[in-house]
């Protein structure tokens, strides 16, 4: 037994007992508090060797928590570590504030939790489980499985009231949580379909709550379809299928330089590989003979326009069903019918939003696996 004292703050009571179970299993003394609030009154009490800390909690700004809690114990005396997070700003104002670093993310969030807060303590690694521990208990993984419905719901709520007040700060807060929390319950079960789309989103949401002036009906259009296939996904068991991205290709047919390569850079961001052309004839030359699994396809165009391409690419026996999404700054009725008279699935509006084009990627690459589009 280490007897090394840990305080965890987690407001996701499920993700909380989950990982002070695996903690204390790993000799840890383990308190958790489910605000930063109650973290700051635990840690004056108990004056603990680490700290962990959920870097999204309701209406709380956790740089503000952490600088408080780092108060009590000046560095370098106590660890302070993140939950995994993918949001690279919110680190860094909290290790401005006071924390030590993130926990990385991993297929096994379990093992990285323990290993992380073992070696911040000086503890070696006989100080954890056996590794036979570090799967997710069979009661846990339950819990985990029997929490995702009602977590789907609520999202879907915070969601309903995003929509009808877009402008409201806290309603994306909420939506945020929401978001996070789902994304940390699912990757409990592993690397999964669910849990990847979960991770984009959550990259979209807090993008969105952050620079509100990025809000568009094509963005909220976009998060609803996000949500809505998050829960066809659960219906499919789509958390019990492996993830597998290193195969998957997407070919961006764009004759801006600029706009390909931030596509591109959309893709690698959330791990799918892309290539990009520049006119039609390239990419039907291309598309004659080569399968792909999701085409993102300009309107304008030389030497035909986006929708010409759009018929020519569906009479390819390799692209009949393939996802093709239009890129266009032409967002009326008329552009939207013509877009699926012509064959395709979707379209996104420029200015694009890098974080919108990895989640509208991921909704029409893994539809297109599983017969849905």
């Amino acid at each position: 037994m280490s007897n090394k004292r840990l305080l965890f703050i987690q407001d996701d009571p499920l993700l909380g007992n989950i990982y002070r179970d695996r903690l204390e299993m790993a000799g840890f003394a383990v308190e958790t508090a489910r605000s930063g609030e109650a973290g700051l009154r635990m840690a004056q009490e108990m004056q603990p060797d680490a700290v962990v800390v959920d870097p999204i909690l309701e209406a709380e700004d956790i740089s503000d928590s952490i600088a408080r809690i780092r108060a009590t114990r000046p560095a370098p005396q106590m660890p302070i570590l993140l939950l995994p997070t993918v949001h690279a700003p919110l680190v860094n104002h909290a290790q401005k504030a006071g924390a030590t670093r993130m926990i990385e993310r991993s297929a096994n969030p379990l093992a990285s939790i323990v290993a992380e807060v073992s070696a911040a303590v000086g503890l070696g690694a006989d100080a954890s489980a056996p590794a036979s521990e570090d799967a997710l208990a069979p009661q846990w993984q339950q819990a985990a499985l029997n929490a995702i419905p009602a977590s789907l719901t609520s999202l879907r709520q915070a969601l309903h009231e995003v929509l009808h007040n877009p402008a409201a700060g806290p309603h994306w807060r909420e939506l945020l949580r929401r978001t996070h929390s789902l994304a940390g319950q699912l990757a409990l079960l592993g690397e999964n379909p669910m849990s990847h789309l979960a991770s984009a989103l959550e990259v979209l949401v807090y993008g969105l709550e952050c620079y509100p002036e990025r809000i568009n009906p094509l963005t909220l259009r976009t998060l609803g379809q996000a949500v809505d296939f998050l829960a066809t996904l659960w219906e499919k068991e789509a958390h019990t299928q492996p993830l597998d991205l290193q195969h998957s290709q997407v070919l961006i047919v764009e004759d801006e330089a600029g706009a390909r390569e931030l596509i591109i850079a959309a893709m690698q961001l959330v791990g799918l590989n892309a290539d990009g052309l520049e006119t039609p004839g390239a990419s039907l030359a291309v598309l004659s003979t080569h399968p792909c699994d999701l085409i993102f396809l300009d309107v304008n165009l030389p030497e035909m326009n986006g929708f010409e391409v759009c018929t020519k690419i569906r009479a390819f026996s390799l692209h009949e069903r393939t996802p093709i999404i239009f890129l266009t700054g032409m967002t009326s009725f008329h552009n939207r019918v013509q877009s699926s008279l012509s064959g395709g699935n979707d379209f996104v509006g420029k200015p694009f939003n890098v974080a919108e084009l990895g989640v509208k990627a991921l909704i029409w690459l893994l539809k297109g696996r599983l017969g849905l589009n």
